[in-house]
């Protein structure tokens, strides 16, 4: 089930380059827990609302293999690979290409359908497996065709979808998702999913191709 996480102290340098937006009080990211669980993912009053399954959960273990379908172009699988060696590397998670599907932690594959969706979506995770309600034993990270397409060219933001959906498989999530660990009124908000310190868990087009330093930490504190 993994070791019990803890929290990720950042050097000063880091910690003024985490400065929020105004809608929420300035504080630096070292106190911010953006991976599962987090006082915003699973809790409603007491109860637990967060279903691995129907949201982003952890991996159940560091071991995370995965296998590209043939059915992701060059110009994305490519740069799968890239968030891997560039970001994934630098962390407590092992990434393994596999030659088969059978038995990976996650498959990437395109599906045209999540153009249609209410809110579209260039890329999403699907656990088609899981443990139990944190933890999954295989997923899916699908990219929406034609958005994939229209940036064929632009490798950084394809890099970024790819670094983001892959945060998603071990448990990493959006700003809205997170919550503040700490002492007094702050304790418990989150922050917005365009906050620059989620890097490529940032929301939007975005030249944030990779994990940084606190997002890093937050998977290295779990696996």
């Amino acid at each position: 089930m993994g070791a019990p996480k803890r929290r990720v102290t950042v050097m000063a340098v880091a910690m003024l380059a985490a400065l929020l937006s105004s809608s929420i009080p300035a504080v630096a990211d070292h106190g911010w827990d953006s991976i599962l669980r987090t006082q915003n993912t699973h809790y409603s009053g007491s109860q637990y609302q967060w279903a691995c399954g129907s949201f982003p959960c952890l991996a159940d273990n560091s071991y995370h293999s995965y296998y590209v379908s043939s059915a992701v172009p060059n110009y994305l699988s490519s740069r799968i690979t890239a968030t891997r060696v560039s970001s994934y590397n630098y962390t407590d998670v092992t990434m393994a290409e596999w030659g088969s599907p059978s038995g990976v932690d996650v498959v990437y594959a395109m599906d045209a359908t999540l153009a249609d969706l209410p809110v579209p979506a260039a890329g999403q995770y699907r656990c088609d497996d899981p443990v139990d309600s944190t933890r999954c034993n295989s997923a899916h990270v699908y990219f929406e065709n034609g958005n994939a397409y229209r940036n064929r060219t632009n490798s950084d933001y394809l890099q970024k979808l790819a670094c983001h959906e892959t945060g998603h498989s071990v448990g990493l999530v959006h700003g809205v998702n997170s919550s503040y660990e700490g002492a007094g009124p702050n304790n418990g908000i989150s922050t917005s999913n365009t906050t620059t310190w989620l890097e490529c868990m940032i929301s939007g087009p975005t030249d944030r191709k990779g994990l940084g330093s606190h997002q890093g930490g937050e998977i290295n504190g779990v696996y």
